[in-house]
């Protein structure tokens, strides 16, 4: 086990990350998964970027996408020698909206705003896999999944709380109410 996967193993910040990880590699042989904010300074002590190309060696990929080239420059540095790893410079919602494929697993980490995670969350659903899953990072820092957890409670949608994140296992259900919601 490399010290990446054990610093990963061991984060109780990023259970919900690894947590997610599990559940989606018991269901694909080939993982992907849409990262939304990648890695933005050296010293970042978390990471998420490397820990799930860590992760994913050999059963999957990774695709990071950010706004400022500077952030996926310095991602790019940090993740020297991980192969699984496409970084894409794009408005997270303009790559969300335009992404053509499936996906395992959305982890959305891209701003501190509760609207624009919300419209990721929307956006992510139509693009997941059944069965996949969404991972909200920064739970209690701020406001930033509110309307996202206010959304859920009204549906009485579970989801899962951890320490610094919230994991939701996406269904054919939740996808069509959603979708039928609130969107155009």
């Amino acid at each position: 086990m490399t010290d990446i996967m054990k610093e990963f193993i061991s984060d109780k910040n990023r259970t919900a990350l690894f947590k997610g990880l599990e559940m989606v590699k018991a269901n694909s042989k080939d993982i992907v998964v849409i990262e939304t904010g990648t890695i933005r300074n050296h010293h970042e002590t978390s990471r998420s970027t490397i820990k799930m190309a860590e992760y994913l060696k050999g059963i999957g990929n990774l695709i990071s996408v950010d706004l400022n080239q500077s952030h996926i420059n310095i991602s790019k540095e940090v993740c020297k020698g991980y192969d699984n790893i496409e970084w894409v410079q794009s408005d997270s919602l303009i790559f969300l909206k335009a992404f053509k494929g499936e996906v395992d697993l959305c982890y959305l980490d891209s701003v501190n705003d509760k609207d624009h995670i919300y419209n990721e969350f929307v956006l992510s659903l139509p693009i997941l896999k059944d069965g996949g899953v969404i991972i909200i990072d920064d739970y209690h820092r701020g406001q930033k999944c509110n309307k996202v957890v206010d959304v859920l409670k009204r549906l009485k949608y579970p989801f899962e709380e951890h320490k610094e994140q919230i994991l939701i296992s996406v269904t054919k259900e939740l996808k069509k109410i959603i979708q039928g919601l609130y969107c155009d």
